[in-house]
């Protein structure tokens, strides 16, 4: 049985102020990091709702944008993310179809396994035509580079209109891009990047293995 905080020694009362204060900010952190993520995903969802021409998507894993420990570019081929609309239902189970196998493919290609105790960001950034009018969620990045010592890991998606028939089939698979390219590159295509990240919270364990 629990002793009550109220007839707790002084000193053990101390401990128990101290241990509390630490679950709640735990707490805290772990809740702004999943609001953080919701953001994350909502300010994509309506640009792919809103933009049917993203030609490609980048997440970037690390200190900064510009200094990346890792980076995944996404091609979007074979057609476009069409916007939602009437077919908002469809285009969300192509959305969790291909999110899941996103997922396999980076945890298969070792996402994240590599040791770093610094504070990590992911950023997200999406491919699109500079005339295009994207939410405010999304700013432009005309002349975004990255370090070159970093290797992206490339992956394309592909898809067709089939996906958004009303019978609700879809079709959707990632590949490794090392053959793939983008299905376009003129000079008016630009990044534009999310201004919500979110920030990792602090691991003493390694990841290594």
């Amino acid at each position: 049985m629990a002793i009550p905080p109220a007839e707790l020694k002084p000193s053990d009362q101390r401990k128990y102020n101290t241990r509390k204060r630490e679950v709640r900010c735990r707490i805290k952190k772990r809740q702004k990091l999943m609001n953080g993520i919701s953001t994350l995903l909502s300010a994509l969802q309506q640009a792919l709702d809103e933009v049917s021409r993203i030609e490609g998507i980048a997440l970037i894993l690390g200190g900064s944008l510009v200094r990346p420990l890792f980076v995944y570019d996404i091609t979007v081929s074979h057609g476009r993310f069409d916007s939602g609309g009437t077919k908002e239902h469809a285009t969300t189970k192509l959305a969790q179809s291909v999110s899941r196998k996103a997922i396999r493919a980076l945890i298969s290609g070792g996402a994240g396994s590599l040791s770093y105790t610094g504070p990590t960001k992911l950023f997200l950034l999406v491919r699109c035509p500079c005339t295009l009018n994207l939410p405010l969620d999304f700013l432009p990045k005309r002349d975004f580079r990255y370090s070159k010592k970093v290797v992206p890991k490339h992956m394309s998606i592909k898809c067709n209109s089939s996906c958004y028939q009303t019978n609700n089939e879809h079709v959707a698979s990632i590949l490794d891009a090392s053959c793939c390219n983008s299905e376009s590159s003129p000079s008016d295509v630009i990044w534009f990047q999310c201004k919500h990240t979110i920030r990792g919270l602090p691991c003493k364990a390694s990841l290594e293995g």
